[in-house]
């Protein structure tokens, strides 16, 4: 089946994302939509207390993916989540799709006690602000665009962030909630790294956190490999 020729365009850049990137914000899209047109009620995938006892596992992801009806606030989201995501996915986990699964899979973990505690059920509006500070914090010296063209030193976009988020008059708890979690990661995958190398780092009981599992990388690799149809997997994964 052959796109209508206006919609190449945005095939051809949506193809040009990263895979996570790429699924997560297609899924996005699919959810707003079914949502906008109430086909499916947002309560349907937030993440209540009760999602595990009735094995309703789907939650575990639209929670995450969820970023509310179309309109100016999603398209607002979805802009900032697919310049940062595909930041994080190409730059700080240079392509390593397990590990940025790993990644997120982690930090959505420790995201939502902290939602829950706060009395939010969707982790959407916290994914965003952490992306946005993991890629920002581990290339401090770029220079990222803003609205209207002004640029502004990666090492306090998201304060900028943030401080707009003030002057709208919004809150500012998924921002701080983004950054915190946001903050572990850089401070046990690149900040403990050099300090352990300086001779200055402690020893911190939760520093292998972020190892991926064999098991998740060889998940990952099975799927790529089924995609690319590279030929047989290895006989010792089946194992």
């Amino acid at each position: 089946m052959r796109l209508p020729q206006c919609l190449r365009p945005v095939a051809a850049w949506l193809v040009s994302l990263p895979v996570v990137t790429r699924t997560l914000l297609s899924a996005a899209v699919v959810l707003s939509v079914l949502t906008t047109c109430r086909v499916v009620a947002p309560d349907r995938l937030c993440l209540p207390r009760t999602a595990w006892e009735a094995a309703e596992v789907w939650r575990y992801v639209t929670n995450m993916v969820y970023r509310g009806n179309i309109g100016m606030g999603f398209l607002m989201s979805a802009y900032f989540f697919t310049s940062a995501s595909t930041r994080c996915e190409r730059d700080v986990f240079e392509g390593d799709t397990a590990r940025y699964v790993w990644f997120l899979a982690v930090s959505c973990g420790m995201l939502a006690p902290l939602c829950y505690a706060c009395g939010a059920y969707f982790l959407g509006g916290c994914v965003v602000p952490l992306l946005i500070f993991v890629s920002c914090r581990t290339h401090p010296h770029a220079v990222m665009q803003f609205f209207l063209g002004i640029q502004v030193q990666a090492l306090y976009f998201p304060l900028v962030l943030m401080g707009l988020d003030l002057l709208l008059g919004q809150s500012i708890l998924n921002n701080v909630l983004g950054c915190l979690v946001g903050h572990l990661y850089v401070y046990h995958c690149h900040l403990t790294p050099r300090d352990r190398a300086l001779g200055t780092a402690a020893y911190l009981p939760c520093e292998h956190l972020y190892t991926v599992p064999r098991w998740v990388d060889r998940l990952i690799e099975r799927e790529r490999v089924r995609q690319l149809g590279t030929g047989p997997l290895p006989a010792s994964w089946g194992h």
